[in-house]
């Protein structure tokens, strides 16, 4: 019951993440927005080097996110191959060893 629970409670926030994100409207015209790495802001650059700086910054960023998410599918992809080679009394254990229901044996 409680994983129901929890499982729909997942769904809703991912349903809301997603459709918070594809918002309509106008988007706006921003600068690009980031940090000068470590010792940069010494060098003296320019505003449109630091504009640059940022715009890579923000390149890689979303780079970083889209391997999060295959990191992320990957690892829901591997517990669904391992939870597949429990019988399902292991399965029942296993559910009631994560809610704590029950103790180790």
């Amino acid at each position: 019951m409680r994983l129901t629970a929890l499982l729909g409670v997942g769904i809703l926030g991912m349903a809301f993440l997603v459709g918070s994100s594809e918002g309509g409207g106008e988007k706006k015209e921003t600068k690009a927005k980031g940090f000068l790495p470590q010792g940069w802001k010494d060098l003296g650059l320019s505003a449109g080097v630091k504009e640059k700086v940022y715009e890579i910054q923000t390149k890689y960023k979303a780079k970083y996110e889209d391997l999060k998410e295959q990191e992320r599918k990957l690892k829901l992809e591997e517990k669904t191959d391992l939870v597949k080679l429990l019988t399902d009394d292991q399965k029942d254990t296993l559910k009631k060893i994560l809610l704590g229901e029950t103790g180790k044996k």
